[in-house]
């Protein structure tokens, strides 16, 4: 049974590394940001994207919103684009995704969230914060009460001695 394990495990390490070694290569993912978020419609927004450090260009898919499709961006370092841009009024409140892509076909994606008017939308770490609260009382809750009831069981094993 050992001796048909080894062949077994080889043939699969085999595989799996010429796998590897033969898909091609698919274009990495370049590391993006949007401030702020929720950016208002008519409000101005801030898009960062890093590439690698020999690209010279790139550009934001601004379609999602309503813009062109290709807007160029500005260089601010090595590999590293900025966009200063007005969000049309006209853009659809809600969530957006925004692509930028690198010269050397890097791509990534921001998920931006337009909110229809400017100042009064709270944003979407407000949700996770919330489940988060409301999750972490209910469980000090959960642990005070069974706390509670192994320190009276306890107070009433004691008394029976």
């Amino acid at each position: 049974m050992r001796g048909a394990r080894l062949p077994a495990v080889a043939a699969i390490s085999f595989a799996a590394m010429a796998g590897a070694v033969l898909t091609p290569a698919v274009a990495a993912a370049a590391v993006t940001s949007a401030t702020p978020d929720p950016v208002s419609r008519g409000g101005t927004a801030i898009f960062r994207v890093q590439c690698g450090p020999s690209v010279r260009s790139a550009n934001l898919a601004g379609a999602a919103l309503g813009l062109n499709r290709n807007v160029p961006m500005d260089a601010t370092s090595a590999g590293h684009f900025m966009l200063t841009l007005r969000i049309p009024p006209t853009a659809a409140p809600g969530w957006h995704n925004v692509n930028m892509v690198c010269a050397n076909g890097d791509t990534g994606t921001v998920r931006v969230k337009v909110a229809p008017r400017g100042g009064a939308d709270i944003g979407p770490g407000s949700d996770a914060a919330f489940t988060t609260a409301v999750l972490g009382g209910g469980a000090a809750a959960l642990a005070a009460v069974c706390g509670a009831i192994v320190i009276g069981r306890r107070q009433e094993l004691d008394t029976n001695d």
